[in-house]
């Protein structure tokens, strides 16, 4: 889990995940990144391909309260997944695929 340093995006990074317990959800690898203004989010799975790109009042969640900040110009990168925060919004990708997120909307990359 990190956050961008306005407090604006918060991303999670999932990969090589132990499978959950019986009767818990499993988190598939994936990158799931989601902003407050405006209310936003967004996933892509190993292959780049977009998944759940919502927008509106149903589209938030709250991450971990002690999650890192990924500072402008810096990336986080774990398995075929790399975000790379900055001022103008969140880019992840994989395998040269992904989206960015940010105050102007979701976009493909």
């Amino acid at each position: 889990f990190f956050r961008s340093p306005s407090g604006n995006i918060q991303c999670e990074i999932n990969f090589g995940r132990a499978p959950a317990a019986a009767g818990a959800d499993s988190l598939p690898d994936g990158v799931y990144c989601m902003s407050q203004q405006p209310l936003q989010s967004v996933q892509i799975r190993a292959d780049g391909s977009l998944t759940d790109a919502c927008t509106g009042p149903t589209c938030g969640s709250d991450g971990p309260t002690d999650q890192g900040v990924l500072a402008y110009g810096q990336s986080a990168a774990l398995g075929p997944f790399t975000c790379l925060s900055e001022e103008s919004g969140m880019t992840c990708t994989a395998n040269g695929r992904g989206f960015e997120i940010s105050t102007a909307g979701i976009f493909a990359v």
